[in-house]
């Protein structure tokens, strides 16, 4: 008998570990070809937002699984340079909740729709959510998972939920 059966026959759990090794390993290897992959769909989706009537201003890069308001698609503004990551969500319309009271009908309650504008170079982080009416400034950059709920400056750091500005740059010549 080889010392592996007997290493089995002693110890009745080692299949099950070095199974889990395995697909540990397997999973490993799976996420390291994935993170060197190129996204195949990375040059089309810019033209399918064009299409979809989104008012493009230049080029920009669109990660994957990003939703916008496609119903109001000809709000969304987005300019030169423009970085918006994957999962990100661009709204353009919310629901008017000022007069809403107890026992009334949600689906009833009226839509407020605005602009949204995403101004040259600026990047929004993985998992945000820009909220209606909101213009984000050239180059600023939103960090990940933020909800974008108010207007953020030229060149600054803005993160959280609500987005906050926690930096801002400093010019070339400071």
């Amino acid at each position: 008998m080889s010392m592996l059966a007997e290493l089995i026959k002693k110890i009745p759990h080692i299949p099950y570990i070095i199974s889990q090794s395995l697909k540990k390993k397997h999973r490993f290897r799976m996420m390291a070809k994935q993170k060197n992959m190129v996204d195949p769909a990375q040059d089309k989706r810019p033209k399918y937002w064009k299409k979809a009537g989104v008012d493009v201003r230049g080029r920009f890069r669109v990660g994957y699984d990003v939703y916008f308001d496609a119903g109001n698609a000809e709000r969304i503004h987005i300019e030169e340079g423009v970085w918006i990551a994957a999962r990100c969500l661009i709204l353009c319309h919310k629901r008017i909740l000022k007069e809403y009271c107890v026992g009334d009908d949600y689906n009833k309650t009226p839509y407020q729709i605005k602009d949204v504008t995403l101004k040259k170079g600026c990047c929004i982080g993985m998992q945000s959510i820009i909220m209606p009416g909101v213009t984000v400034g050239e180059g600023a950059i939103i960090g990940a998972g933020s909800v974008v709920t108010r207007d953020i400056p030229p060149y600054t750091v803005a993160t959280g939920n609500p987005a906050v500005v926690v930096k801002t740059f400093p010019n070339k010549s400071e």
